[in-house]
């Protein structure tokens, strides 16, 4: 049986927890919990959903959502995962998703930034054999691209050293459910969600 859990984000202004810092942090709690249950493909069963969503502000909102087989959802520990957030964070234990408010299936992807034009040149020189003035000339109408309009949360590389990076994210409406495997985000744009409110 299908069902989610739901993590209400409850910030604090006064003290400098804005929902934006929050939402950063509830997600690289979450990118933790689910890194520690991928398989062998990277994958998990469980998937994440924004519901308040808003790309005109832009912002994932005050909830997380994660859905999930029921068996799936009660082994996952996210009180643990968010116990440095408790004061901040209110998460339901697993309920059953009320279909007859289901609008049909929501999916995320991430947006990745093109490389910075220094970084592009200095990696055709390096696979092409070329020279600084050839991989100049090969970029000289580059513009790199940004998603101002797309919500992000700042994440932290435990990977590669603690580099702090933002994870732009995108909605995308299914018809379907599709896959149903996702990154260790909770996303994946081939993979839906219910959506209901």
């Amino acid at each position: 049986m299908r069902k989610y859990m739901q993590i209400t984000l409850v910030p604090d202004e006064a003290f400098g927890i804005t929902l934006p810092v929050l939402m950063s942090h509830v997600m690289q709690a979450l990118h933790g919990l689910f890194v520690q249950m991928k398989d062998d493909q990277d994958t998990i069963p469980v998937g994440v959903s924004f519901p308040a969503y808003d790309e005109h502000k832009p912002s994932l909102g005050d909830k997380v959502r994660i859905h999930g087989r029921d068996d799936e959802l009660v082994h996952l520990d996210v009180s643990g995962a968010l116990s440095s957030l408790q004061d901040y964070v209110h998460a339901t234990s697993p309920r059953v998703i009320p279909e007859a408010r289901q609008k049909g299936y929501v999916a995320y992807s991430r947006l990745r930034h093109d490389h910075g034009k220094e970084k592009l040149i200095r990696r055709r020189m390096k696979r092409h054999g070329l020279s600084r003035e050839k991989a100049e000339q090969d970029y000289a109408d580059y513009q790199q691209e940004f998603f101002p309009n797309c919500p992000f949360v700042m994440m932290c590389s435990a990977s590669t050293g603690n580099n702090f990076y933002p994870l732009y994210i995108k909605r995308f409406f299914l018809g379907s459910p599709g896959e149903d495997r996702f990154n260790t985000f909770g996303i994946n744009p081939s993979a839906g969600v219910e959506q209901f409110d």
